[in-house]
């Protein structure tokens, strides 16, 4: 990969970063905030990553996610889906199950039961 194609996809993370826990962030106001066209975005999100620029989104919200689970922070699964963007708690367990091959309530129930706080 190019060090253009680095600076961008750091860009295009930055961006997402800024807007996770926005549920309503969608491609436009992404391909909007980099300046470039929706077809241009899902070109070279694609090409960059193999993703399109919703996977792409989706990935990085439950990649923070995993990170605010393992922070311990957050109580309930409810509060770590909302404040990464999504507003359905059961399709955030669903696709975080997916990537990470683990429910997201087993790891909470980890991180509780690791910090004296299950709550049973």
């Amino acid at each position: 990969m190019q060090a253009t194609d680095k600076l961008w996809l750091a860009k295009l993370t930055t961006t997402l970063q800024t807007n996770i826990a926005n549920p309503n962030f969608n491609n436009s106001d992404l391909a909007q905030a980099l300046n470039i066209s929706e077809r241009t975005l899902h070109r070279k999100v694609k090409t960059l990553t193999g993703l399109t620029p919703l996977q792409y989104t989706r990935l990085q919200r439950l990649q923070q996610a995993r990170v605010l689970f393992q922070k311990g922070n957050f109580k309930t699964i409810k509060e770590v889906a909302f404040a990464v963007g999504f507003v359905n708690v059961d399709y955030f367990s669903q696709r975080y199950e997916q990537v990470f091959k683990q429910r997201p309530a087993i790891f909470l129930t980890a991180q509780n039961t690791a910090f004296g706080r299950n709550e049973g």
